[in-house]
Parts: structure tokens; C-alpha cells; sequence
């Protein structure tokens, strides 16, 4: 039964049909992962808002568990670095010794202490993660959204991905793929403006080494949306509803791990309305990414009774708490993955 849970990326395919023989996994391997994000130092609505932003790029272990992966003690910092000094520059120049360091690490073994034992043991980076806009620049694709070819996983135009609802297997991107694209040389066709220079990594290729970043894509992306939608349906006829939201959200008892990531309240203060040609407003909230998936995972306890079960806005709300359970589940079987 354990060999029919998925624990781990470990587990998967990847890391068994491309890594597996290259290593026998006879000595300790630990894939490893770079997260690259640029961030603000001052306010980003101040006058000089951008002028001191930083550009960083951390390693944490992928085959650790969340509760330790997730810890900054166990994050390692490998550049940290002026944005504009990388807007200036070649990515090429920029992750050169990144890049050399990383392949050091994974082609030739590194000793390394377990339980006071020398061990000899080897680090292959496996995935590239960040927001959209920083791993779709530094992977040589187009930045902006408004490209007709700007997904990184597929080469769906801008048209077709708003239609899309499942995944297109046959414009997926691949390593053969990418090359003719590659040898075109033509941005607008293709949505590479250059080679990938991660692409220089061990073992490493974009088209197949690709990840998201759940924070950005569900907890601040999806799960904001539809919660926005939520809290907007409940209190377009009955604007006293409101201030119960608050009261229940302020009120929840949260357990010792979730309490740091009590979500803020959607307050008056905190109401955008925007209006259209018909006229309309809707509740717009900021928070983080723990706090958004805090407040997704207790919404139905905080409110669940104030909304009418056939209420559409609650049922979207539902499917999302869902698809949430399941990114998020310690484990997973292997029957619940859709075959590609």
C-alpha cells in the first residue's frame, strides 16, 4: 500500500527515470531546489518605491518534509543582489557561479556528516521556483502576460489559454520542441526570447524540470479571487452581514500552528468598490500567502452557516476548498493523479 502513496518528489517520476541512473541512489542524494523573488525594501507605495528592490535566490531541500523544508534555518541564501543590476545584465554572467557551484555540488560528491558518520552524498538542483514574471524571465521566456506565447509549461497561445480547462497535452513544451523553437529565433511565434541558462544546470532541462509556486498561483492567486467573489455575493443584498464576517473571523480559535496565520479582517476600510459601464463593487482583501490559505481552510466553520446552500459564489467556494485539501495533503495515491 505505501508504494501507491506519493509522499515526496522523491517519489515521482522525474527524479526516478531522470536521476536514477546517473546516481543508483547508492550514496545519499538531495535534490535541491532555487526559489528566485525580487522584494521591496522601502514601501512599495513610497515615491522611491522600486528603486531598492532586491532580487534574492534561496535553496531549501526538497526531500525534506514541509515542517522542515518550510523553516529559515534550513533555507540556505545564495545571492542576494540590486534589481537593477540584473535588469543591466546577461542572466548568462549574472548565475554563472550559481550555476557552477550547484553543478559542483552535483557531480562530484560532497562529505558530509549523518549521525557522526562521514557520508559521501550529492546535490542535483531538480526545479526552479518563484512567481511567474521572475522564473519566466530568468528562464528566457516572456515576462509579461500580454505576449501571444507566454506560458513557460506549453506553447498555447494567448487566446487558447483562456479557454482552456484542461491541459493540452499535445502543445505541452518539450526538450525537442524547445530546440526547433530555439533555432527560429522568433519570439512572437515561439515565446523564447533566449536559451534558458539554467539549462547549463546537471541534468537539468526547462521544458521538464518545471514547477509553480502554490503561494503565488493558489493561495494569493485562486484562492484571493474566489474569496473575494464569496465575500461579495454574501454581502451585496445585506452590507450588515460584514461586520458578523468580522466578528466570526476575529472570534475562531486557532490552533497553535495556525495562529500566526490568523487572516486579517475584510473591515470597511478595506472594501474596494470598482465600478463599471453597469456599476458594481466588490470586496477586495491583501494578505499573505499562510494567511489566505488559513482563512480558505476555516471559511466554511466561520460562516458556513450564514450562506444558502444552492448560493453559486458558496459552491465555487467549496470546489476550491477541495482542490486545496488535496495540493496540500501530506500524502496522495497514486490512482488520484490524472494520467497524462
Amino acid at each position: 500500500m505505501e508504494k501507491r502513496l506519493l509522499l515526496n518528489f522523491v517519489q515521482g517520476e522525474l527524479l526516478i527515470s531522470k536521476y536514477k541512473d546517473r546516481y543508483n541512489f547508492t550514496n545519499y542524494v538531495f535534490p535541491i531546489v532555487l526559489y528566485f523573488d525580487e522584494f521591496e525594501t522601502r514601501s512599495p507605495l513610497s515615491s522611491h518605491a522600486g528603486k531598492e528592490s532586491l532580487g534574492a535566490v534561496d535553496i531549501s531541500f526538497i526531500c525534506a518534509p514541509p515542517q522542515l523544508s518550510g523553516k529559515l534555518r534550513n533555507i540556505l541564501v545564495s545571492e542576494i543582489f540590486h534589481s537593477e543590476t540584473l535588469k543591466s545584465s546577461c542572466y548568462g554572467l549574472f548565475f554563472k557561479t550559481c550555476i557552477e557551484e550547484i553543478n559542483l555540488a552535483s557531480k562530484e560528491e560532497v562529505i558530509v556528516d549523518i549521525d557522526g558518520i562521514e557520508q559521501r552524498a550529492y546535490f542535483p538542483c531538480v526545479s526552479l521556483v518563484g512567481d511567474n514574471k521572475a522564473i519566466n524571465g530568468t528562464s528566457g521566456f516572456s515576462e509579461g502576460f500580454a505576449a501571444n506565447f507566454y506560458c513557460r509549461h506549453c506553447k498555447c497561445s494567448n487566446t487558447l489559454c483562456q479557454k482552456l480547462t484542461c491541459e493540452y497535452v499535445q502543445l505541452l513544451r518539450t526538450p525537442s520542441n524547445y530546440q526547433s523553437d530555439l533555432l527560429l529565433d522568433d519570439f512572437k511565434t515561439t515565446g523564447i526570447k533566449e536559451r534558458c541558462i539554467f539549462n547549463d544546470l546537471y541534468l537539468f532541462n526547462v521544458t521538464e524540470n518545471i514547477s509553480v509556486d502554490i503561494a503565488y498561483d493558489i493561495f494569493e492567486g485562486v484562492a484571493a479571487f474566489t474569496r473575494s467573489k464569496v465575500f461579495t455575493e454574501l454581502v451585496k443584498n445585506d452590507a450588515s452581514l460584514l461586520e458578523i464576517i468580522n466578528n466570526r473571523i476575529d472570534g475562531v480559535l486557532y490552533n497553535k500552528i495556525e495562529k500566526p496565520n490568523k487572516p486579517r479582517m475584510p473591515n470597511k476600510q478595506r472594501i474596494v468598490s470598482m465600478i463599471g459601464k453597469k456599476g458594481s463593487s466588490k470586496i477586495k482583501i491583501k494578505q499573505s500567502a499562510a494567511e489566505l490559505l488559513c482563512l480558505t481552510r476555516y471559511l466554511g466553520l466561520m460562516i458556513g452557516d450564514l450562506v444558502s446552500p444552492d448560493n453559486p459564489a458558496w459552491e465555487l467556494y467549496l470546489l476550491l476548498r477541495k482542490i486545496i485539501r488535496i495540493i496540500t495533503s501530506p500524502r496522495i495515491h497514486c490512482d488520484a493523479v490524472a494520467a497524462s
